[in-house]
């Protein structure tokens, strides 16, 4: 009986081939395709200088898109760059033209012409609402300056609150009940004696208590009169 004798090139074959079978998994294609599935697909190709934009998913894949980008070179068209991304700089430059704009439209506005009149006249507006007309003021600096009034220029000025002050006073004849009868009420019926009292009256007659003295003559002593609003009144 012969005993085969392996080469040693021979015995190196088989071990490789025994190794090789070792490590090796053999797979199907359904395996194969279902891990292909998950890999992610590659970003297609689109326009050189377009910004990528993610588009959702399909299928478990990102979908991607593209979006063009205006950077001023050219003029704005609104037909073919109204979707696109706008740069900083294009914006600066509109915002620029814009302001630019304006301060040329307000510098060919003229400007308005105000109207003019006296010094220290109040405007008034006429019956369509435009400034058309105007009027003085009377204004009293002390009780000597009322006999320059002349109502020929002055009956249509306005009046200052101070003038009102200096404004002559009218009197009026006031009656007053000197005494009554004894143990009586003080009644109109009930006066023994009446005294007639000239009252003045002006616009304003004081400001302060001590304009009010020996005004009304009729007020109790020794309170006399009290100024209260610009008015003398007898005190209490």
């Amino acid at each position: 009986m012969r005993i085969p004798i392996l080469t040693f090139g021979a015995i190196a074959s088989i071990l490789t081939i025994n190794l090789v079978m070792a490590d090796t998994v053999v797979t199907s294609r359904n395996y194969v395709d279902t891990q292909d599935a998950l890999k992610q697909d590659k970003i297609t190709a689109g326009t050189t200088g377009n910004v990528v934009l993610y588009n959702g998913t399909q299928n478990g894949q990102t979908q991607f898109s593209e979006r063009a980008i205006y950077d001023g070179t050219n003029d704005y068209d609104e037909t073919t760059d109204a979707n696109k991304l706008i740069t900083a700089g294009a914006v600066d430059g509109m915002v620029g033209d814009v302001y630019d704009y304006v301060d040329d439209e307000i510098s060919n506005i003229p400007a308005p012409e105000l109207p003019t009149g006296n010094p220290d006249y109040v405007v008034t507006y006429d019956e369509n609402g435009d400034i058309g007309g105007e009027r003085g003021i009377y204004d009293l600096t002390n009780e000597y300056e009322y006999g320059q009034y002349d109502a020929s220029t002055d009956a249509s000025k306005l009046v200052t609150t101070g003038t009102l002050h200096y404004l002559p006073e009218a009197r009026v004849t006031k009656k007053w009940c000197y005494q009554y009868t004894q143990n009586m009420p003080a009644t109109d019926e009930n006066c023994l004696l009446w005294k007639l009292v000239d009252y003045p009256i002006r616009a304003i007659q004081c400001n302060v208590d001590s304009d009010c003295y020996n005004l009304l003559p009729g007020c109790d002593y020794p309170t006399g009169g009290e100024c209260n609003h610009g008015m003398c009144v007898c005190g209490e």
